[in-house]
């Protein structure tokens, strides 16, 4: 082969090398959301991309299964959220996202029973898991289980760091239902502190609101929850049940 022509066919296959790598390193970053200017649907694409691919390793296919889980709860489509956890776990036992994935899955179906295995299984992983012990927490309250639930908040609060509002909201919730308003007023001021643009938090304070007979302001936060996420008032119900919004 003249030297020209394999000149030309080396800077050729450099340039397909790099592209496919820019490719790859794009669809990862999609598929982590690594920020808010990625949409949901945008991950989806990225983590369908890397699995798809066939390119990765077993543990990182694993994580872009476990990715695609937790868009896919996000946007509601929750048979297909664990259909991909279920790929997750299988290729990594120990993916502990892809266990609360489907656990939130299940909840959200109306599970209850069967997501609480899912969330004690990521907390065998890591027993300070502050969403895991939250969300098992929830689970065993729209069963009735106050008192696990109780324990398991009590445990996710001491465990959450500084950015997660989440173990606050869900004892606010459980106060919600005490109709202890002055208890849910505290804990959902906290979770906000600690996640202010958390859409579910907004939505159970803008109930706690109009509980408390201020519809100005809860329409405001019902507003503001929305613009972050358009199911956050169908996402409240789903995790926490209709009482919340009834009482």
């Amino acid at each position: 082969m003249p030297r020209a022509a394999f000149v030309m066919l080396f800077l050729a296959l450099a340039v397909s090398v790099a592209r496919a790598q820019t490719s790859r390193d794009e669809a990862w970053r999609w598929c982590a959301r690594d920020s808010a200017a990625v949409t949901l649907t945008a991950q989806v694409t990225g983590c369908s991309w890397v699995i798809d691919s066939g390119q990765e390793a077993q543990v990182n296919q694993a994580i872009a299964f476990s990715n695609r889980c937790n868009a896919m709860q996000a946007r509601g489509e929750h048979t297909s959220a664990i259909a991909d956890c279920d790929a997750a776990v299988r290729l990594d036992p120990s993916n502990e996202l892809a266990l609360i994935g489907r656990g939130l899955a299940r909840h959200d179906l109306g599970e209850w029973a069967a997501a609480i295995p899912d969330y004690t299984a990521a907390l065998a992983i890591n027993p300070r898991n502050a969403y895991a012990l939250a969300n098992r927490a929830i689970a065993q309250l729209r069963l009735g289980h106050t008192g696990p639930a109780q324990s398991d908040i009590n445990a996710a609060i001491a465990a959450a760091a500084e950015d997660n509002g989440w173990p606050h909201a869900a004892r606010g919730a459980l106060a919600m239902l005490r109709d202890d308003v002055v208890a849910a007023g505290r804990d959902l001021t906290e979770a906000l502190r600690r996640e202010p643009q958390n859409a579910n938090i907004l939505q159970l304070r803008s109930l706690l609101r109009a509980r408390r007979g201020d519809p100005a302001r809860a329409q405001a936060d019902a507003t503001a929850a929305r613009a972050i996420n358009a199911r956050a008032v169908q996402s409240v119900v789903d995790i926490f049940g209709p009482a919340i919004a009834r009482r």
